[in-house]
């Protein structure tokens, strides 16, 4: 597999020269090294890191159902595929070093695993598809996409059409949907407590707005049972004129066939298949794509340094909260897991400053601690990709965990960097003897 080394010099520098308090300026000729660049000589024995970058293949996931059987062997959709930058980072071990010449070894703190980077992008295509191949519902759904994207300031047309099929049905601006368990859940809710949920009517479409597609059937007829089941509710709540609005079954399907032959005419010979995808690949620790053969590496190709950050130090925590600000119960952090997204204090005493800093937990340790890396939040030109070895205890906030709240009644106890409650005198060194 073809690959290149990605130096730490090669990393997009920022504008302007970094008087960001959190951080002293950053010297991209220098390998990282916890926080900031790595002041010291390599030494024999030392481990680093190295990030390698190659290009892959990603298969996007497609709705092949859109094509009408009775069409499959003359038409198959093709397969798409959308080729990224996959970032890995191998950890090596300094033989010895010899002008400028560092002889290396592969180095496994988890056997055979090493990280790989987390990888976002959107991708863009599209590609031809003959009207006639494609599904009744899927065309519909095509037609409405079109529509929407091309008149969405005006829905005269349609809703012209509307008011013929009913005189006083009334005109409300409105997307089209699918019935889906959200609007079965709704429905459920106002039928068990009325009183309570009256101002659903408001959340529910009116007939001529919702399509059905094969995997909404059935959701659909049960969403329309439950308005007939309960038809004396919803008229002495909503009115008749709402319960209107909402129609009937019989008057999607009547509409639906209004809209498939809108559609026929509106589309010529091809249907022009967009297609967009968000690609989110998290960090992981994983066996490698890239098998690197190379012994020897220059000084710059060393991108991270395993060692203690000299400058900062990560900051003991009080307390832990959830993301919006509400004090958890002191156990949670004995619950804390791989995956989980935490924020973090850290302090650089010498200069006497303290941030945040959000990472994902990617891997756990043997002795309860985790490998986290930078979150997507947190990622920006300053940060760049750390990775640090976390203790649980110095967690301040944690996503998730509700039900671990001391108090659901309390008003959000803090939020902000201003309020973390960190020890100042209890202080974690970033270092990485956890894994070495």
């Amino acid at each position: 597999m073809d690959y290149v080394i990605i130096q730490r010099q090669n990393n997009k520098k920022p504008d302007k020269k970094n008087t960001f308090h959190d951080f002293p300026d950053r010297q991209y000729d220098k390998p990282l090294c916890g926080c900031t660049n790595y002041q010291e000589k390599l030494l024999n024995g030392d481990i680093i890191g190295i990030k390698f970058m190659t290009l892959r293949k990603h298969q996007i996931k497609l709705n092949y159902q859109i094509i009408d059987p009775k069409y499959k062997k003359e038409y198959q959709i093709p397969k798409i595929y959308a080729e990224y930058e996959h970032l890995e980072e191998h950890m090596f071990k300094i033989l010895d070093i010899i002008d400028n010449r560092i002889r290396i070894e592969p180095f496994y703190f988890e056997k055979n695993k090493v990280l790989h980077h987390s990888t976002v992008f959107n991708f863009k295509s599209s590609f031809s598809i003959p009207k006639i191949y494609i599904k009744k519902e899927y065309l519909i759904e095509f037609y409405i996409d079109e529509y929407l994207n091309e008149f969405e300031s005006s829905e005269s047309e349609l809703e012209s059409e509307t008011e013929t099929e009913s005189e006083s049905l009334p005109l409300i601006k409105e997307f089209f949907v699918n019935i889906t368990e959200w609007h079965i859940f709704r429905l459920k809710s106002f039928i068990t407590k009325p009183e309570k949920t009256v101002y659903v009517s408001k959340k529910l479409p009116s007939y001529h707005k919702i399509y059905i597609l094969p995997e909404t059937y059935d959701s659909t007829i049960q969403y329309f049972e439950l308005i007939r089941n309960n038809i004396n509710l919803f008229e002495h709540y909503f009115g008749k004129e709402e319960v209107k609005r909402l129609g009937t079954l019989e008057q999607v399907i009547s509409h639906n066939n209004m809209l498939y032959k809108k559609a026929m005419e509106y589309f010529d010979k091809d249907i022009d298949y967009k297609i967009e995808s968000y690609l989110d690949f998290e960090a992981k620790m994983k066996k490698p794509f890239i098998i690197p053969e190379i012994e020897y590496i220059h000084y710059p190709d060393v991108y991270r340094v395993y060692k203690q950050d000299l400058d900062f130090n990560i900051l003991i925590s009080n307390t832990i909260s959830n993301w919006s600000g509400r004090l958890l119960d002191e156990k949670v952090r004995k619950l804390i897991k791989k995956s989980d997204v935490v924020r973090i204090g850290i302090y650089h005493e010498k200069l006497n400053m303290a941030a945040t800093i959000y990472f994902k937990l990617i891997h756990k340790l043997k002795n309860g601690k985790f490998l986290g890396i930078l979150s997507h939040s947190s990622k920006t030109e300053l940060y760049e990709d750390i990775i640090l070895i976390i203790d649980t205890q110095a967690i301040t906030e944690v996503a998730g965990y509700e039900d671990y709240i001391l108090n659901n009644e309390e008003e959000y106890y803090f939020t902000g960097m201003g309020a973390m409650d960190w020890d100042y005198e209890s202080i974690i060194p970033i270092d990485y003897n956890a894994i070495i």
